[in-house]
C-alpha cells in the first residue's frame, strides 16, 4: 500500500490505501477534532490536524510518514507481534515523497 508511484504514475493500490486509512481514522471518534485528524504525511508527521481533503492531498502528494505502518496515533492497537490491524494488510514497505523505500 505504501508504494506511491509505479511506472511513473500514481499507484492505484496506494490511492485505495489512502482512502482506507482516512476512513479508518475518521471511524474512531477520539481521532477527530473539529472535523480534522492528525496528518501522517512526511511534512506534518502526525503533529498537525488537517481536514479530510487536505490529509488526502498531502498523502497523495507527499507520502506517509516513514515507518508509520501501525496506525497507533489514529486508534489502531500497538501490536509488535502480530501487526493485524487495517494498516498491515498488504504492506511491504513505506515510500517517502521522493519515491525512496524505507
Amino acid at each position: 500500500m505504501y508504494r506511491r508511484m509505479r511506472s511513473g504514475r500514481m499507484n492505484p493500490e496506494y490511492i485505495t490505501g489512502v482512502r482506507r486509512f482516512i476512513n479508518f481514522a475518521y471511524s474512531i471518534e477520539k481521532n477527530v477534532s473539529v472535523g480534522k485528524i492528525r496528518c501522517p504525511c512526511v511534512k506534518w508527521k502526525n503533529q498537525k490536524f488537517q481536514k479530510e481533503d487536505d490529509v488526502c492531498n498531502h498523502l497523495l502528494r507527499k507520502g506517509f510518514l516513514p515507518y508509520y505502518k501501525n496506525w497507533t496515533v489514529h486508534g489502531e492497537p500497538y501490536d509488535t507481534d502480530n501487526m493485524v490491524g487495517p494498516s498491515s494488510r498488504g504492506i511491504s514497505r513505506v515510500v517517502n515523497d521522493e519515491g525512496d523505500a524505507n
